[in-house]
Parts: C-alpha cells; structure tokens; sequence
C-alpha cells in the first residue's frame, strides 16, 4: 500500500447475539512501522425491529419503587450492553446483561433489586435511575447508534387513569407501538403488577 493509499475491507462474522464488541484485527504488511499493523475497535451488531420491548410500567408506587419491565420477543439473545434509554428529563445506559428469547428484565432502583430475582425467564438490572414522571412521560429506548429500538408514552389525563392507584401499566399488543397511549392500560392482576409475567392485559 502505498503512502495516502487506503484499505477496506469487509467481512462476514457469525454473532451469537446483537450488541457492541470488542474487537482486533491485524494487516501484515511488510513495512518499517509494524505498529499500525494491528487496530482495535468496537463492532456494532444492530438489533433487528420489534426484538425488545418496553413491556410494562410501574409508576411512582409508594413502597417497592418504580421499575420498567424489558421483554426479549425476538428468537435471540440480545445483549444491553451500552443501550440507552431517555424520557423528557433523563438519560441512562443500561449495563452488559444478556437477555433470552422470550425473557423479562426488571429496570430499577439498586436498592429494590433483590425483591425480583426469583423464577424463571425473569432477571432484574441495577441502573442509575430515571424518574418516572408521575402524569405522562414519554420513554425511548435506543442502541448505542442511537437507532430508537422502541418507546413508551402515557398520559394520563388523556387515557383517564388514576396516577394514585399504584397500578403498573401493561402493553396490551407487544407488536403494537407503544407511543399509543391506547395500547397501554391498568394492571388488572391482583397484585397490581405483572413483573417478570405475562401481561394480565
């Protein structure tokens, strides 16, 4: 290769799950610098659409503390690692867990953590938390692209809930989007709360 002449290369890797990876590759080329023979970097792996949900919400309750549910609808394993999620006032990266086809995560509070970690085809993630805005917020979850994997809105006034319930809101259709406010109602399970279960709705 000549000086100011450049390379490209491409390639196919066969990756067990979608996600961000630490990766190495090395060019031998027979030259004074070998130092820049051998790079670093990270490869993205981008998830495909509709392969994880923002599933249910518990919002402002008064004992066990607000918490998102994360459901994995796709047939692989997805890692989480640098996936971002916002609402209207704060930001937080999610941490390198892998989640199982058909497996629910439970985002919260490092302190209410331990109250989930039982049964099967659930887990729970410690993350810096995110207030929930009590009336209506409006949740994005994105990969470290920045490509919006899927979102949540609820208002409600608009929708006619009682935000005192401490009801968690379920998505009625994981297929559906979850910016409509109407594909998102009351927990109608006695415990008022789904986690880590199918939705009731």
């Amino acid at each position: 290769i000549d000086v100011s002449d450049s390379l490209f290369l491409t390639f196919d890797v066969n990756c067990e799950y979608a996600g961000q990876f630490l990766g190495w590759f090395s060019v031998n080329i027979e030259d004074e610098w070998i130092e820049d023979n051998v790079n670093m970097g990270y490869f993205h792996f981008s998830l495909p659409a509709t392969s994880i949900i923002i599933n249910e919400l518990m919002i402002a309750p008064q004992d066990l503390g607000e918490w998102i549910e994360l459901y994995n609808i796709s047939d692989q394993i997805i890692s989480l690692d640098s996936l971002i999620m916002i609402d209207t006032k704060d930001t937080t990266v999610l941490s390198n867990v892998k989640l199982e086809p058909d497996e629910y995560l439970i985002l919260c509070q490092k302190e209410n953590w331990m109250q989930f970690l039982s049964g099967d085809g659930i887990s729970a993630c410690k993350i810096p938390w995110l207030t929930l805005n009590n009336a209506s917020d409006h949740l994005k979850l994105f990969d470290n692209d920045f490509t919006l994997l899927d979102e949540a809105f609820y208002d409600f006034d608009a929708m006619g809930i009682d935000e005192s319930k401490e009801i968690s809101l379920e998505r009625i259709k994981p297929y559906y989007s979850g910016r409509d406010i109407w594909n998102w109602a009351n927990c109608v399970d006695r415990e008022g709360h789904t986690a880590g279960n199918k939705n009731s709705m």
